[in-house]
């Protein structure tokens, strides 16, 4: 039970440093369409910078976005049968593409997360969940297998 926790804390810790990346790329493509002078040292400071910075707020979103969602599919995984790695990648997928429409709409067009502006960004943010979702979901069925 503790792996579990350290895995689902360790996944949930890479999927916010992955959303902070995306959101800090995100501006940076769009610095260089405006043809403002960007370098790579820039690039990575900042990088660095926002990852920091923004882990305090973005790291219990996803927390708690993961946690209700993981929830469910371990549910759905349990009485169905679809498998843990697709039931987990599908709530993480769908967790994070929730977070890229619901903050926006609920702050009235604020977006909370900057990278999930555009569709790109969305579909993103959705991929990265579909990925930690995954991945847990594949720790659950090596663990699994070990115990067997």
């Amino acid at each position: 039970m503790i792996k579990r926790i350290g895995i689902f804390l360790g996944i949930t810790f890479i999927v916010s440093i992955l959303i902070i990346s995306q959101t800090t790329l995100s501006n940076f493509i769009w610095l260089i369409q405006a043809d403002m002078p960007v370098t790579l040292v820039m690039i990575v400071t900042k990088l660095f910078e926002d990852v920091l910075r923004m882990m305090v707020i973005v790291f219990p979103i996803i927390f708690i976005v993961n946690l209700v969602f993981f929830l469910v599919a371990m549910m759905i995984s349990r009485y169905t049968s679809l498998g843990k790695k697709r039931a987990y990648a599908l709530s993480g997928g769908l967790g994070l593409f929730l977070i890229s429409v619901g903050i926006p709409f609920f702050a009235e067009g604020i977006y909370g997360l900057t990278g999930a502006r555009s569709v790109i960004g969305k579909i993103t943010f959705t991929l990265i969940g579909l990925l930690g979702g995954f991945l847990f979901g594949r720790h659950l069925d090596k663990s699994k297998l070990e115990t067997s």
